[in-house]
């Protein structure tokens, strides 16, 4: 396959451009969360003017959602690599609420609105023009029930897990006690240890999932 080097070169200084305003967006993302961000003020620090800012991305909607997918796409590789590396469920599934939780802490801002899905119900109207992206955002989800479906299949062989729910039911409950579980972890005025949390939530999963280690 013939690259024209034309091409190539405008489209790597456009990666390079995008690359610059979502770090400047992660920075703002990180420290004022979604709602209080503003579009000149990510080109301001990605040291663009607003108006060229539009060339790369068409709203603020678009720059938060290909942030948030990048942002998955690397925690999907960790998590991955963990998965294939760890030996039982247990540990695997430590391993895998560690990363959530560590990248849910370093990225505060960006992290829970992701997970906020009252706050995307809200952005929906502004949203429907981002097919392609909502399209990618609902497909890194979906990668992680994959995941956790992969790790369950492979405890239920090894005899680890004795829960009659089906691979898929036990998947789709455990992303839920994680997203309610980083929900009540944001809403509390006292935030609970990140190690409490996941003890907690290892407990709860091992006696649900039958878990025998």
């Amino acid at each position: 396959m013939n690259i024209n080097p034309k091409e190539f070169r405008e489209r790597t200084i456009k990666d390079a451009k995008c690359a610059l305003i979502l770090d400047a967006a992660r920075t703002l993302f990180a420290q004022k969360g979604y709602w209080e961000t503003r579009l000149e003020d990510v080109a301001a620090i990605a040291g663009f003017s607003k108006a060229s800012l539009y060339n790369y991305y068409v709203d603020k909607e678009a720059i938060f959602l290909s942030l948030v997918i990048n942002e998955n796409n690397e925690m999907l590789q960790e998590i991955t690599t963990v998965v294939g590396n760890s030996g039982n469920f247990t540990k695997a599934l430590k391993s895998i609420l560690e990363i959530i939780f560590r990248k849910i802490s370093e990225d505060f801002g960006i992290m829970v609105n992701a997970v906020n899905f009252q706050n995307m119900i809200t952005m929906h109207a502004n949203m429907l023009k981002h097919k392609g992206l909502i399209e990618q955002f609902i497909a890194s989800a979906n990668h992680f029930v994959e995941v956790l479906k992969g790790l369950i299949r492979r405890a239920r062989q090894s005899g680890e897990i004795a829960s009659d729910l089906s691979d898929e039911a036990l998947a789709r409950f455990i992303g839920i006690l994680i997203r309610g579980s980083i929900f009540d972890w944001n809403a509390s005025t006292k935030k609970t240890a990140i190690d409490s949390i996941i003890t907690q939530l290892l407990a709860f999963v091992k006696q649900g999932a039958g878990a025998t280690k």
